[in-house]
């Protein structure tokens, strides 16, 4: 087992600090208040954000997303990211993830368009993959992206970590044959509910994410066991990874996910896919959303963001 980073360290005492309960033992709607709760201690931008901030409904669905424009685009082509939040699809929301989405948008000088997709037991799959999709695709449009003061010519990549980095994979498969997606960056995606994976059993207590929780949350995300065999609940089960966007892959060493997010990263990289990884040594799981008490990893994952993107522009 690896050695944890001090800010590791520092992200779990926070949690302990509040008295947050393992989340196997909670409710959905308990679970989403401690959320809350995590984010007031945890997350602060790690840039001052100094753009403007837009909420929208997108779709026929009337999605809610919140759209960050910057002070100012980077030089060369705009860009536009659709993010898609973390919490095991039962968790997390655009605020839970504002401190990250801002810091993003503030370094790169893209415009970011964070998602609220439809969360579990509530909508349980594939009601998350619909509203990612959809949004995704509405982004794609020209006219749709003028409409809220974006430019016709942008980009388009995705993004998310953890649970949303499952549906920014997924997207870049269902959406593959339009051809618009230009790149994607997975935080420590969940990639596949199928199999029992050495980091799920090396980390399976003490840091953050547990397999217990794991559990939790797909019994929350799933209807039945038959399907995790969909590979849009499990993208590394996809048969066909050619001619997907190039992908940065960002994944925490000491974290249950860690087996799966690089099996996926090598299954896109076997199928000719260009493939940048950041392993960030002794760190957890959910760090990424956590600049606050994860300032010097965070700052080091997301500079490897803005120079992804400007590299793919």
């Amino acid at each position: 087992m690896a050695e944890l980073h001090p800010e590791s360290r520092t992200l779990l005492q926070q949690m302990e600090s509040i008295g947050v309960p393992p989340i196997s033992e909670l409710t959905a709607e308990d679970a989403r208040k401690y959320t809350v709760e995590r984010v007031k201690i945890s997350a602060s931008p790690l840039l001052e954000f100094k753009g403007r901030k837009q909420e929208i409904q997108c779709t026929s669905s009337r999605i809610p997303v919140r759209v960050y424009h910057p002070e100012s685009y980077h030089p060369g082509k705009p860009v536009v990211l659709v993010f898609f939040h973390g919490g095991g699809w039962v968790i997390g929301s655009r605020d839970s993830h504002d401190a990250t989405v801002s810091s993003i948008t503030q370094l790169t000088g893209c415009a970011v368009a964070s998602v609220e997709y439809r969360l579990a037991p509530e909508h349980k799959f594939p009601a998350a993959v619909e509203d990612a999709v959809a949004c995704t695709e509405w982004f794609l449009s020209p006219d749709n992206r003028e409409s809220v003061g974006l430019a016709r010519d942008m980009v388009v990549g995705v993004s998310g970590d953890s649970a949303g980095g499952n549906l920014a994979a997924v997207v870049t498969h269902e959406l593959k044959f339009l051809d618009l997606i230009k790149f994607q960056v997975l935080i420590y995606p969940a990639s596949d509910f199928t199999t029992q994976t050495e980091s799920q059993e090396r980390y399976a207590t003490g840091h953050l994410l547990t397999k217990s929780s794991i559990e939790w949350f797909r019994g929350h995300y799933l209807s039945d066991i038959s399907q995790q065999q969909d590979p849009r609940a499990s993208p590394l089960l996809y048969p066909n990874f050619e001619n997907l966007p190039s992908c940065l892959l960002i994944v925490a060493e000491c974290d249950p996910l860690y087996d799966e997010s690089l099996a996926y990263g090598n299954k896109l990289e076997a199928a000719g896919v260009s493939v940048e990884r950041l392993i960030l040594k002794g760190l957890i799981h959910a760090f990424f959303s956590f600049p606050g008490a994860c300032p010097e990893s965070c700052s080091q994952a997301y500079h490897q963001v803005a120079k992804f993107i400007h590299r793919h522009v």
